[in-house]
C-alpha cells in the first residue's frame, strides 16, 4: 500500500521519484491532465471531444447493455435474424417461426413470407373462381358442379321442401316418423317379404314349364322346364323332372368256391337321376336298395348297376328263385 492519499484519492508522479495523490473528485468527473501539472477532477463537456463525436470502433469498447440503450447482443445476425425482446433477459436473436399454411424465406437483409395455397392438409388461401366468388373479407358460392345456387334455391323449395309421405303426384318421398309412405303401383324387384301383400303378379327369372320350389329357407329356385309326361321328382339337390321307370332285372352271380367270395350285380337299362332313391321288389316286399343291406350304385357304360360283395352262393336265394328283380327309379 502506499503511505499517505485520502479515499477516493488517485496517486500520481508530481515529480521524478516522488508520488503524490489528487484530491477526491464528485460523482460524474473524469481526471483530466494538465500537461505537465497535478492532474484535476473535472466534468465533460463537447470541447474535450474532437470533432464533437466519440467512435464506436475506437473510442468504445464492449457491448452495451439495454439499459443504456443497447441490445446486450455481441454476435452479428445471420439472414433473416431479429431482436425480439425477452421479458428480464433482454433480447433473444432469432428467426421466425411459419405456422401452418405459411411458408418463410430468410434473405440477407429482407424477409419474405408467404401464406401457402390450401389443401386437405392445410389451411391458406384459395382462389375465388370458378364456384367459388366475392372477396377474400365475403367469399361466396356462385354455383355447385356448374349448377348455379340459385337453380339449387329453385330446386330445394320447389322439390325437396316439397317431399312428403302422402301420395302425391311428382314429388319426392319423404318418409313419415314411421318409415312408411303411401304411393300407387311399384314396379321393383322384391327382395325380402311382402308381409300385407293381398295377390302376386308373375314370378320373373323362368322359363315356359318350370316350377318353382324353395332350394333354401327364403330363397326361391326354379326347376328345368321336363318333357311332357315327366313327374315332379325330389332329390337331394332340389327338384326335376323325371320319369318313372319300371323294370324287371336279372340277379347276376359270380365267383367261384365256397365262403364269402361272391359278388351279385343288377344292370339296369339306363342311368338314375342324380340324388333319387331306387326300390327293389322281391318276394313280394319293396326295399330301398340304400337302406336294407345296401347296395353300391355305381356307373357303367351310361348304365347304373347295384353292386353286393363278399356274399356266399347262395346269398342270391332269398330273393327270388328265377333272380328276378323289379325295381322303380326315376331317369
Amino acid at each position: 500500500n502506499l503511505a499517505g492519499g485520502v479515499a477516493g484519492a488517485i496517486a500520481y508522479q508530481s515529480a521524478a521519484g516522488t508520488t503524490s495523490f489528487t484530491g477526491v473528485g464528485t460523482t460524474g468527473q473524469v481526471l483530466k491532465s494538465t500537461g505537465g501539472s497535478a492532474p484535476t477532477w473535472t466534468n465533460l463537456s463537447l470541447t474535450d471531444i474532437t470533432s464533437g463525436t466519440i467512435s464506436l470502433t475506437s473510442q468504445v469498447t464492449g457491448v452495451l447493455p439495454v439499459a443504456n440503450g443497447g441490445t446486450g447482443l455481441s454476435a452479428a445476425p445471420t439472414n433473416g435474424q431479429i431482436d425480439i425482446g425477452n421479458t428480464g433477459n433482454g433480447f433473444t436473436r432469432t428467426t421466425l417461426t411459419a405456422g401452418n399454411g405459411i411458408s418463410i424465406t430468410n434473405g440477407a437483409g429482407s424477409i419474405t413470407i408467404n401464406v401457402d395455397d390450401a389443401d386437405n392438409t392445410k389451411p391458406g388461401k384459395i382462389k375465388l373462381g370458378g364456384d367459388l366468388g366475392g372477396t377474400s373479407l365475403a367469399p361466396t358460392v356462385n354455383s355447385f358442379g356448374g349448377v348455379s345456387t340459385s337453380t339449387i334455391s329453385t330446386i330445394k323449395t320447389d322439390v325437396i321442401d316439397n317431399a312428403t309421405s302422402s301420395k302425391v303426384n311428382n314429388t319426392i318421398v319423404k318418409r313419415d316418423g314411421s318409415g312408411n309412405f303411401a304411393a300407387g303401383t311399384i314396379t321393383a324387384n322384391l327382395t325380402g317379404n311382402a308381409t300385407t301383400a293381398t295377390n302376386a303378379g308373375n314370378l320373373t327369372g323362368t322359363t315356359i314349364g318350370s316350377v318353382p320350389y324353395q332350394s333354401a329357407s327364403g330363397v326361391t329356385s326354379y326347376s328345368d322346364a321336363g318333357s311332357a309326361g315327366d313327374v315332379l321328382v325330389r332329390t337331394t339337390n332340389g327338384v326335376v323332372w323325371g320319369t318313372q321307370v319300371f323294370e324287371s332285372l336279372t340277379l347276376v352271380k359270380s365267383g367261384t368256391g365256397s365262403g364269402n367270395n361272391y359278388t351279385y350285380t343288377i344292370t339296369f337299362s339306363d342311368t338314375i337321376l342324380t340324388g333319387t332313391k331306387i326300390q327293389l321288389s322281391y318276394r313280394g316286399v319293396w326295399q330301398l336298395a340304400t337302406v336294407v343291406d345296401p347296395w353300391v350304385v355305381s356307373t357303367s357304360n351310361s348304365k347304373t348297376v347295384l353292386t353286393q360283395t363278399g356274399k356266399n352262393s347262395t346269398w342270391g336265394d332269398a330273393f327270388d328263385a328265377t333272380n328276378e328283380i323289379i325295381v322303380v327309379y326315376y331317369k
